[in-house]
């Protein structure tokens, strides 16, 4: 992890920024973290115009653990809620699919 700098977010480690936009990504590009009151920590995406999204978070195995947003979205920003307090202590991978645009982050749940 040379070179990466962990961010403390509640329950959650961001373990390696979000990949800034990229020309061709028409404005449709992954936030980031926030935290938020308790165990929950919301994930924020932008929407350049409407499409379909597609947020999932998978274990270390590659096991999908949650579905946070699947189908046709409006243009805008948007955030799908965490709650970290029913996952197990560990690494996980949110990826990000919206309008050919493909990203994710590593998380790491400490508890």
């Amino acid at each position: 992890m040379a070179g990466r700098i962990p961010v403390v977010l509640g329950a959650l480690v961001l373990l390696g920024a979000v990949a800034p936009a990229r020309a061709g990504d028409g404005g449709s590009r992954l936030l980031g973290v926030s935290p938020r009151p308790g165990r929950t920590t919301a994930i924020e995406f932008n929407l350049a115009e409407a499409q379909e999204v597609h947020l999932t978070l998978r274990d270390r195995t590659g096991r999908l653990v949650d579905t946070l947003a699947d189908g046709l979205l409006a243009a805008g920003r948007h955030e799908r809620l965490l709650d970290s307090s029913r996952l197990s202590g560990g690494a996980y991978l949110a990826s990000f699919d919206a309008g050919g645009v493909r990203r994710s982050m590593k998380l790491l749940v400490v508890k």
